[in-house]
């Protein structure tokens, strides 16, 4: 969408009674065309276009033939200049508001990943595989047809795509050769896609978590309007297969009230808790820059400056006063800083800068928007501001993002950026959404080409320092779970426009029937959002109807905690312990059988031993260990596990060595080989 300038007699027009509650972002729009400094990276791909969120008194009738149906009296559209102020002349809507676009996740940090999705610390060797869970996976950069996206006969797991980087498209469960056109993003979307549910292709070590789901692709513009049909189109994939069903975002933004209170944040969770969907999201990579700025004055004549220094073409605030009674508590000019000196007119920040009563979570809202051309006093790009004063006791947060700014504080005058509150606008924000940390669970990696590459800046155990930091505005407590996020492995496209065979961060090539496939290296919270997407399909499959209540509550009591529930939230995912919750709940709802499957317990290798979990009711399970030359030196009998019993086999008496273990649970038997 185009940004454009509002002039004050056009912003006194849209309050008029009646009207719909119109965003700055379409006001701006709405007034006409901006000078090209004062374009963002939200402009549309269709000039002209614009893509809307609408709120409609009844929801009873389509406004215009561009409109789609989300539910109940939400709509989105992707209307011309003309049908924006159509809209916003007609007293049948509520609301109307812009759709913002995000940015992939990698962006921060993409010399620095590497590890094997499956880490020693999440290894589940268990007999679920994501069968019958769907994972749709809205992301640039797919390889349609990699092979880790085959099932075992060779056959596509995608059930279908939807091309939104194609204007007019539609979704086809006919996928198509190549790749989506995406260049420049490393081939982020197959990468994320294998993470949580690539099948190992060849010999190839590099399989994700849920490698028997079902898969969606819908490489994606990162617009919220589009999100909100993407979401909608796989919930009715989802329902005529009569499946539970996760949606993958390792993208986000940081404009928006990072409460989950605005209009897209709650048509999403709504949709999702309707349609009984999951959606996991990543926290995003700015830890440890200043994105983020918040005080609370303590009398009505203190004033406090919020002052960003441009780190781009363009420079953004997005200021919230935390008081949500639909009042003007304060005074908000916009300044620029000058040799030292706070200054209201050297230069004309009247049409960068607009300020509202949000409709949605009724707070204080303030806007500025300015090219960083348009800052330059005496050849000299200065640092620009809001100044905010009149009340006491109020708390105002104010954001930047990424390429946007940072916040400074060159002395006491101005409030000083920090790393909190970074919970990303699109996805993790959304009040039901798994928000999604990093943490480092290996730092180094061979290369396809030769050699090994080790990432000093990242300590093994520990969260990633690009790994974004709460507390969450919102009723829940985000982040909610941390994974694997650093030295990830995955596949990569071989069809984007950008990739050549001699990357650096190549790790492997498969060749699978004459075709070459390649597996590369990235980190981000773009890599350990899609391991928490892969594991609750597991988690789903073990038992179909968890709710959002369940999950919540599974990723409370099982994940491994942390100190710094800011940075952790409850701490580390384990997807053993998570899965043996699922399992006591379809127990306890009389799911017995979860799925037929070759073997019916799930094992995980421990520093101790094995432990081992029933995965329905069985008759007798019987295990022993062996040396090399079959001796048998322990075993153990469990009469009659039911469903999600466990119990440890303990190694510790064993000396150094190589082992087998053998377990039989009736006529099925698995072996596993191990070093102690």
């Amino acid at each position: 969408m185009r940004t454009v300038l509002l002039t004050v007699a056009f912003a006194a027009a849209l309050t008029v009674a009646g009207q719909p509650a119109v965003d700055l972002a379409l006001r701006r729009a709405l007034a006409g065309s901006t000078p090209a400094a004062y374009a963002t990276r939200a402009e549309s791909t269709a000039a002209d276009l614009h893509n809307v969120v609408i709120r409609q008194k009844d929801g009873t009738r389509s406004l215009l033939p561009s409109c789609i149906h989300i539910g109940g009296d939400i709509y989105t559209a992707r209307v011309s200049l003309a049908e924006l102020a159509a809209l916003a002349a007609d007293t049948s809507v509520v609301r109307l508001a812009a759709s913002t676009r995000h940015r992939l996740l990698t962006d921060r940090t993409r010399e620095a990943t590497g590890a094997d999705r499956v880490q020693a610390a999440e290894a589940l060797d268990a007999p679920f595989t994501g069968r019958g869970v769907l994972i749709a996976v809205i992301d640039e950069g797919f390889e349609y047809r990699h092979a880790a996206f085959l099932d075992a006969d060779g056959q596509s797991r995608v059930r279908g795509v939807w091309n939104r980087r194609v204007e007019g498209s539609v979704p086809t469960a006919d996928i198509p050769t190549g790749g989506d056109g995406y260049s420049g993003t490393g081939g982020h979307a197959t990468h994320t896609a294998c993470i949580a549910a690539g099948r190992a292709a060849g010999t190839s070590a590099y399989y994700g978590m849920a490698p028997d789901a079902a898969l969606v692709f819908i490489p994606s513009n990162l617009d919220n309007a589009e999100l909100l049909e993407d979401a909608a189109y796989v919930a009715s994939v989802a329902r005529e297969a009569g499946v539970p069903w996760i949606i993958n975002i390792s993208f986000g933004s940081h404009e928006g009230s990072h409460d989950g209170l605005d209009l897209y944040s709650r048509t999403m969770d709504s949709l999702l808790r309707a349609s009984g969907g999951f959606l996991v999201a990543a926290m995003g990579n700015e830890g440890g820059d200043k994105l983020h700025a918040a005080a609370t004055p303590a009398s009505p004549t203190d004033t406090l400056r919020f002052l960003i220094t441009p780190t781009g073409a363009e420079a953004m605030i997005d200021l919230w006063a935390q008081a949500d009674d639909s009042l003007r508590h304060f005074t908000m000019r916009p300044f620029v800083l000058v040799d030292g000196a706070v200054d209201y007119t050297a230069v004309d920040l009247s049409t960068a800068f607009l300020e509202e009563i949000s409709p949605d979570n009724r707070k204080q809202h303030g806007g500025l928007l300015v090219g960083r051309s348009a800052l330059s006093v005496g050849g000299t790009y200065c640092p620009v501001g809001i100044e905010v004063c009149g009340a006491s006791g109020i708390s105002v947060h104010a954001w930047t993002d990424d390429g946007m700014g940072v916040f400074s504080s060159p002395d006491a005058r101005f409030v000083t950026g920090d790393d909190h509150y970074l919970v990303c606008e699109g996805g993790a924000c959304v009040p039901s959404a798994i928000a999604v940390g990093a943490y480092t669970a290996a730092n180094t990696t061979a290369r396809l080409n030769g050699g090994t590459v080790s990432f000093s800046q990242y300590t093994v155990g520990q969260i990633c320092p690009f790994s974004n930091s709460g507390p969450y505005l919102g009723s829940e407590s985000k982040p909610t779970v941390v994974a694997p996020g650093a030295v990830v492995r995955s596949a990569v496209s071989k069809a984007a426009p950008d990739f050549s065979a001699r990357a650096s961060t190549l790790v492997e090539k498969q060749t699978v029937e004459g075709e070459a496939y390649y597996y590369g290296y990235k980190s981000g919270t773009s890599m350990s959002t899609p391991v928490v997407t892969g594991i609750l399909a597991l988690w789903l499959e073990a038992c179909p109807t968890l709710t959002q209540a369940d999950v919540l509550e599974i990723l409370r009591t099982t994940s491994r905690p942390e100190a710094d529930a800011l940075r952790w939230g409850y701490g580390r995912i384990d997807a053993y312990e998570g899965l043996k919750a699922a399992l006591d709940i379809a127990a306890q709802t009389g799911i017995e059988r979860t799925r037929q499957s070759d073997f019916p317990a799930a094992l995980r290798r421990t520093p101790s031993g094995w432990d081992v979990l029933a995965c329905r009711d069985e008759a007798a399970l019987q295990w022993r260990i062996c040396d090399a030359g079959g001796r048998t030196l322990l075993q153990g009998a469990h009469p009659s596990p039911a469903q999600a019993a466990s119990f440890h086999i303990s190694t510790n008496a064993l000396p150094h060595g190589v082992y087998i273990l053998r377990i039989h649970i009736g006529a099925h038997e698995a072996v596993r080989k191990f070093v102690q």
